[in-house]
């Protein structure tokens, strides 16, 4: 049998291992929401409570931990799974999400520290309870926070409506919590030298092959 075609496959197999994308499914490390009680645009208090509220004067905040992604990993796809606690009003209730880097703890701060929108939801009438919404974000966002820190967090704020309250990690009695899927890419491996010398030792039989293919 030729060593092309005993290495060939081998090497298929492992650029087809290289190229597969992962799945990452990361639970709410933390969240509240954080209050304007003054209405004067300044937020001062988080509220940790069974709802991540959003409102005229609230912004819901969850993070997540991403410690599990391997240093270096391209984040190509970012879905946001949350599901509806509350609905506030009988009018057309959206929110925009934002991102950050986080610390693992819902603070005061991070209700401003998204600078731009990376995906948005509008809530459906009279929604069942506990429905799960699966919520797109710009891969590229999600990847800058993660570059900055091991924790992704995502503000809410509220753009019409009255209010929304997505079920929190904190409501034991409900489910399912917050959920953050990532797919991602994993940094290319460098080959180990055991690696490299089993590499080495196919090229030489191919070429071996190839010298008795000549003389013959």
């Amino acid at each position: 049998m030729s060593f092309q075609w005993i290495f060939a496959p081998i090497a298929l197999l492992a650029l087809a291992a290289a190229a597969s994308a992962n799945v990452v499914n990361l639970p709410a490390a933390a969240d509240a929401h954080i209050n304007d009680f003054n209405h004067d645009g300044t937020f001062d208090n988080v509220s940790i409570d069974a709802a991540v509220g959003s409102g005229p004067f609230q912004r819901g905040a969850i993070e997540f931990n991403a410690s599990s992604l391997p240093a270096g990993s391209t984040i190509t796809a970012a879905t946001l799974q949350l599901s509806i606690d509350v609905l506030v009003g009988t009018t057309t209730n959206s929110v925009a999400f934002g991102t950050y880097p986080g610390d693992g703890a819902i603070e005061v701060a991070d209700a401003t520290a998204a600078s731009s929108t990376i995906g948005t939801f509008t809530a459906p009438p009279n929604p069942s309870s506990f429905t799960v919404f699966n919520i797109t974000l710009d891969p590229t966002a999600v990847q800058n926070s993660f570059s900055l820190s091991s924790y992704i967090g995502f503000n809410i704020t509220q753009t019409s409506g009255s209010g929304i309250g997505f079920t929190s990690k904190e409501n034991v009695n409900a489910f399912p919590k917050p959920n953050l899927q990532l797919t991602f890419s994993p940094p290319a491996s460098v080959p180990e030298p055991a690696s490299l010398a089993l590499v080495g030792l196919g090229l030489a039989g191919v070429a071996a092959a190839r010298r008795r293919k000549t003389r013959a």
